[in-house]
């Protein structure tokens, strides 16, 4: 099935690569520091030496999961990470709608569904996809810092600015990013601070 809009064509799958270095790989062979900030350089790129994986971590649909790992790798994502964000945002509900709005697994609202291609919002593949390319957007659009990524796809990228470049002060979003680390930390055998 043809995606609606062209995928990113990467080269080789990139994983971001962390600063400071020398840090040894998580399991999940990602290169973390402590405040999760990726950084990817244009070279010295560490290439993954091995297929992307959710870490014998599922959705319950295997589908959903392969979508999950597809779109991480045209996206250039954590497969990981984006499975942390689906697992909060949604819980990994196809139909899920949110107070506000957000809909299906990445609890897309409708202008950010539309601004990445979505026709459906409802369709795995495409609330998926646009998920993962909306979080490597907030990810270039913050420097690789993962908090502010994550405050960016909680609170949207105007309020991180409004507050000058940190998670937003407010307790939905600072528990957001919280849940999401620690949840992603405990997949991969991250140490948390």
């Amino acid at each position: 099935m043809a995606l609606p809009w062209a995928p990113l064509e990467l080269p080789s799958l990139v994983i971001p690569r962390a600063l400071p270095l020398p840090l040894p790989p998580n399991k999940c062979g990602t290169i973390l520091t402590q405040m999760f900030v990726y950084q990817q350089p244009p070279t010295n790129q560490v290439v993954a030496s091995r297929p992307l994986s959710l870490q014998g971590k599922t959705t319950g649909d295997p589908m959903i999961d392969s979508f999950i790992i597809e779109s991480a790798a045209r996206n250039g994502v954590d497969p990981v990470l984006l499975y942390s964000v689906m697992h909060q945002e949604s819980a990994f509900n196809q139909r899920a709608v949110s107070p506000k709005g957000a809909r299906g697994l990445m609890q897309l609202t409708p202008a950010t569904a539309g601004r990445f291609g979505v026709r459906n919002i409802f369709n795995p593949r495409q609330n998926i996809e646009a998920g993962a390319r909306y979080l490597r957007f907030l990810l270039d659009k913050f420097n690789g810092d993962v908090s502010l990524a994550l405050a960016g796809y909680n609170a949207g990228e105007g309020t991180v600015k409004k507050y000058g470049g940190r998670v937003p002060p407010y307790r939905e979003t600072i528990k957001y990013v919280s849940q999401i680390k620690q949840h992603y930390a405990s997949i991969c055998e991250v140490p948390m601070e």
